[in-house]
């Protein structure tokens, strides 16, 4: 619960709360867990406070500003919130559903995860705020500012985008499943497979937008420009009403021990990208569901051939186990290192494991056989185990840390390795960056990974336009976000 005299000073009223605001500039207001359902809130100052799990559904709210507040896992269900501030604010988790949030400022807002259904958004601003797997469902986004604003995995299903701006936001994987797109700016979106599935297109402007591999109906083809469909039509996964039998889904079901989970699902995870890269021309969509211990795979295949599939499937498994060399499985030499790397990050995963669950029995090899049986089994495939749970190792976290930044920099060393040829002006450039990876690699601090990090990222925004384009670089961009969610476990 919040700080008993900061709840005090707030119910003796506006004039006391902000007057002692006023005298104590560098107080942040502790207000969490505070009950304020159904009340009238206005003209006051409750920036920097931390509001977080407290109850304010319902409330009608005037006047107020919350930039910076902390609501995490906050309930705002049903509020009316006019001329709103929640700049920078941290709604992580929130309950936002069906509120009035027309007009507010949500700029650099943290909102991953939160809750948005039904939520009225006309006129509101969120440039550059973070909507990661941020449930939209049939959410007004008229005239909306979303700018440089990351909705990665967000569900826009049955969503309003009417005159909205989203130009340079980051949608991939994003369900727009019969949203209605009118007139809405895409320009520099990045829409990686997004699933646009009975969306309603008109007018929008998709100017330089990738749709590298997203889900869309046959019909929905003539609403993409030509430009983009020349570029991006291949990676389309494209559906007619009423899919064919052929095209079911080839279904891989594995129920891990608790101790083989995180390494085993992590594993399922990766043939998606190995599939893309080693066949590139062949369309399917992978998607990976648990449930309790139980990790579901589904390979869609778009242009039939589900034996194709089964056999790629089962090369995997093999050089999973170790009876096929990565070497033998791809001559890619990128390809090869990453799946290099993803045995070995398994292999420190399951030791973690064994430690946090007491499992002195657990195995890399036979995480690898289970893998390698539940991929080849076409019925649900158990694997039981007995053990005792035990309180998590921040150490394992340390060290499982260590090793994924260590293949994040052996993946960046290889491309910076192609780029050198492919931009042989920049050699000089790159042969410092692969200097400071190495000293990296003798001292993984939180302090040394971040500022290589920004380094990286610096180099890359100065490049040409033209050079962006490059494949190596572009997968660049991915392993820098990688890096920056690896620093966390080192701070333990």
């Amino acid at each position: 619960m919040g700080n008993p005299n900061h709840l005090h000073i707030l119910r003796q009223g506006v004039a006391a709360w902000n007057k002692w605001r006023e005298q104590n500039p560098k107080i942040k207001p502790d207000l969490s867990g505070a009950q304020c359902s159904r009340d009238d809130i206005y003209n006051l100052d409750l920036s920097h406070a931390n509001l977080s799990d407290a109850n304010l559904s319902r409330a009608k709210i005037s006047r107020v500003t919350l930039s910076h507040a902390n609501l995490r896992g906050a309930n705002l269900h049903d509020v009316t919130y006019r001329e709103g501030n929640l700049f920078g604010a941290d709604l992580r988790n929130a309950d936002l559903s069906s509120a009035n949030l027309c007009g507010t400022d949500f700029r650099k807002a943290k909102l991953s995860k939160a809750k948005l259904d039904y939520t009225l958004l006309f006129d509101a601003d969120l440039s550059e705020a973070n909507l990661y797997e941020a449930s939209m469902k049939a959410a007004d986004l008229s005239r909306t500012q979303l700018q440089e604003a990351s909705l990665r995995e967000a569900d826009l299903s049955r969503a309003t985008i009417a005159t909205s701006n989203l130009r340079g936001a980051n949608l991939s994987r994003a369900i727009f499943e019969n949203a209605t797109l009118y007139q809405a700016d895409l320009t520099d979106a990045l829409l990686e497979g997004a699933t646009f599935k009975d969306a309603r297109f008109k007018e929008v402007i998709w100017d330089n937008a990738n749709l590298s591999g997203i889900f869309i109906t046959f019909e929905q083809l003539t609403q993409i420009p030509q430009s983009l469909k020349d570029k991006y039509l291949k990676s389309f996964l494209v559906l007619s009403k009423g899919l064919p039998e052929e095209t079911a889904p080839i279904r891989r079901e594995i129920e891990f021990p608790p101790e083989y989970l995180a390494a085993g699902k992590a594993i399922l995870c990766h043939f998606s990208d190995v599939l893309r890269r080693k066949y590139p021309d062949r369309r399917a969509k992978v998607r990976i569901e648990q449930d309790g211990f139980k990790v579901i795979m589904a390979i869609y295949p778009i242009e039939g051939e589900p034996e194709f599939f089964e056999k790629a499937l089962d090369e995997y498994g093999l050089v999973v186990t170790g009876r096929m060399l990565p070497e033998e499985y791809s001559d890619d030499r990128l390809l090869v290192m990453d799946l290099r790397n993803q045995l070995r990050i398994a292999n420190v995963q399951l030791e973690c494991q064994r430690e946090m669950l007491n499992d002195k029995n657990a195995q890399i090899d036979r995480l690898f056989s289970m893998v390698h049986d539940g991929i080849r089994a076409k019925a649900p495939h158990t694997i039981v185990n007995n053990i005792t749970v035990s309180a998590s190792s921040n150490a394992c976290a340390r060290a499982l840390a260590t090793v994924e930044i260590s293949s994040e920099l052996t993946a960046i060393s290889g491309y910076l390795e192609d780029l050198k040829i492919k931009l042989p002006r920049m050699a000089t450039q790159i042969q410092r960056l692969e200097k400071d990876m190495e000293g990296i690699k003798e001292d993984p601090s939180p302090e040394q990974v971040e500022g290589f990090r920004k380094k990286l990222k610096r180099w890359v925004d100065g490049l040409q336009e033209a050079d962006k384009g490059i494949e190596a670089v572009k997968r660049l961009g991915g392993h820098l976000i990688s890096l920056g969610k690896l620093v966390g476990p080192l701070l333990f």
